[in-house]
């Protein structure tokens, strides 16, 4: 048993959520990138004056196109965390960057599975934020509670016992 490090501020941990989510964001381009091309190409066959005179058409691809980059940016977030939070590793790029780390109460390692539940929340809270600024409104609380805790967890870290410290 480690003795836990200072906790992380909420400053480090939103830097390295936007690093995290830049990473996370371009593979999703770029594994959506022949969807949304082909989209966008259906739209534009007749014409950008056609395309906004058919609202089908519109909504058609924004609801197929959004959500499937909706669930494809869940998948990918929730995968990429897990694999680099889950074990001894404890960080994803963004949080070595920042130098901080996910670690249990004691200050050790969490376990794969506590890496898994964590990441999709935070993924999933990432995408209903990208599609609707209700869902900020409503979930910008949890994401603020580390503002006010002792130990600057989130709801999730609670949940999880989990925290986050700094590693330098």
């Amino acid at each position: 048993m480690q003795p836990v490090r200072p906790y992380a501020g909420f400053g480090k941990r939103f830097y390295a959520y936007l690093i995290d989510q830049s990473i996370i964001q371009f593979i999703a381009l770029v594994l959506m990138s022949p969807w949304i091309y082909s989209g966008y190409n259906r739209l534009m066959v007749g014409g950008l004056d056609q395309a906004l005179a058919d609202p089908a058409l519109i909504e058609g691809y924004v609801t197929t196109v959004v959500p499937m980059i909706f669930m494809l940016q869940v998948v990918i977030g929730t995968l990429y965390g897990t694999w680099l939070e889950g074990g001894e590793m404890g960080a994803t790029f963004g949080k070595r960057h920042c130098k901080i780390k996910v670690a249990d109460l004691e200050g050790e390692g969490i376990s794969y599975s506590a890496a898994f539940g964590r990441n999709l929340a935070i993924n999933v809270v990432s995408g209903l934020v990208n599609v609707n600024f209700l869902w900020f409104l409503l979930l910008l609380i949890p994401c603020l509670t580390p503002l006010a805790t002792a130990k600057r967890q989130t709801v999730y870290d609670m949940a999880l016992k989990c925290v986050v410290v700094r590693t330098a």
